[in-house]
């Protein structure tokens, strides 16, 4: 194949930001550079914390400015900032293709005109006018101005996806949502999911010494997630069943890991509960603790109660070999197809959550043991990027080769 010249623009990058899809972009990017393609990324930055152009194991990344003040003014400066950061990258070089990650530079990357002369192809994570309903209320009564601001990215986000040469989706489930909001269908609207890195994520020899590493208690089982603290992932059910099961098995404790603005009332949860010691909030855990993180915990709960697009953490624990308790939203369902046990709530509430926690934590060891392994093999069969990457390549391959006026 002959080497691609890509340019990627999303409103976030890991380099200050770290989530789901900036671990996917940046997945595909280094991964598509070793393959030979000439990668490069154009990545919205706060303001303050602006860096200068650098190489990341030969991906090209430069920055634009977006300002963190208010709705209004962010999405002005982005919009402006990141057109003139696309017309720069066109005159340094050459473009085959313009994979769009994130609602607002994909927006900024395919209004007319289109600041770059190629085709252009969006990968869509989750609807924009629901993530941001979760966001700002987690699904409670929503005023006008919150509805009229979730409709307007709606209708935005509809634009952009019809606009595009393709559409990239990470699940079936996702799939679904993008043609339910552009009302088209067809081979352009593609599943690949995405991908783990299977030496990264790997089950260690004990779990003592990852435990010993990050001060966790050295006996007893640790039932571990890492989340946002927001309103969508179900972090405070996840506290109402493990206060349900914590009396019955004494040697369990709850780790929550990540940052949110949950936090206060996720702290105010864990005392009015009296399970202060029992659980714990560990707060942001850097990307490269993560991997120790999971070797050290027995089980992995994922608590979501709304919009799960994905899960590229479930797919972290699996590698790592550790058991995965999820609820039945999104594209969960479609990652744990096909593993054995209890894997699966009944629903996303507290008392099926706590169901499920009592089934594993009653499981004899060797059970469990032999779960994580079936975890391991499933992730590894599945999910591997080694896998994953050569459908993305031939998906992009055949997006550059598209010329029009979009989908629809």
């Amino acid at each position: 194949m002959e080497p691609l010249h890509l340019l990627f623009v999303t409103d976030a990058f890991m380099t200050t930001d770290m989530g789901g899809a900036e671990r996917v972009l940046w997945e595909q990017a280094r991964r598509l550079a070793k393959r030979g393609h000439r990668i490069r990324i154009l990545a919205g930055c706060p303001a303050g914390l602006l860096r200068e152009p650098e190489v990341l194991e030969g991906v090209a990344v430069r920055y634009f400015p977006r300002d963190e003040w208010g709705a209004l003014t962010h999405l002005v400066t982005a919009y402006r900032n990141c057109r003139a950061a696309l017309r720069a990258c066109v005159r340094e070089g050459r473009v085959d293709l313009l994979s769009a990650d994130l609602p607002l530079a994909a927006f900024t990357a395919l209004a007319p005109p289109r600041p770059v002369p190629a085709p252009a192809i969006v990968t869509f994570y989750a609807p924009w006018d629901e993530e941001f309903r979760a966001k700002v209320l987690g699904a409670r009564q929503v005023p006008r101005s919150v509805a009229f601001q979730a409709s307007c990215r709606r209708l935005l986000q509809r634009f952009t996806l019809r606009r595009s040469e393709g559409v990239l989706c990470l699940s079936d489930f996702t799939r679904e949502k993008a043609e339910q909001i552009t009302s088209l269908r067809g081979k352009r609207v593609a599943v690949i999911p995405g991908g783990v890195d299977c030496e990264r994520f790997a089950p260690g020899p004990d779990k003592a010494g990852p435990r010993a590493s990050l001060g966790l208690p050295r006996e007893g089982t640790l039932l571990l997630t890492v989340r946002r603290l927001t309103p969508r992932m179900g972090l405070e059910h996840l506290l109402q069943a493990f206060q349900e099961v914590a009396g019955y098995f004494p040697g369990a404790y709850l780790l929550l890991a990540g940052a949110g603005p949950l936090r206060g009332a996720l702290e105010d949860g864990i005392r009015a509960a009296g399970l202060v010691g029992r659980a714990r909030l560990l707060g942001f855990v850097p990307e490269e603790d993560l991997p120790v993180l999971y070797r050290a915990a027995d089980l992995f709960v994922l608590p979501t109660a709304a919009l799960e697009g994905f899960g590229m953490v479930t797919l972290e624990a699996l590698a790592s070999g550790l058991p995965v308790l999820a609820t039945p939203v999104g594209g969960t369902l479609e990652i744990l197809r096909g593993l054995p046990g209890p894997f699966l709530a009944d629903d996303p509430s507290p008392a099926a959550i706590a169901r499920g926690l009592r089934r594993f934590l009653a499981m004899p060891a060797p059970e469990r043991e032999a779960l994580g392994a079936r975890c391991r093999g499933h992730a590894v069969a599945r999910y591997a990027w080694e896998r994953v990457i050569p459908q993305v390549e031939a998906y992009f391959a055949g997006a550059a080769s598209r010329r029009g006026d979009g989908l629809g």
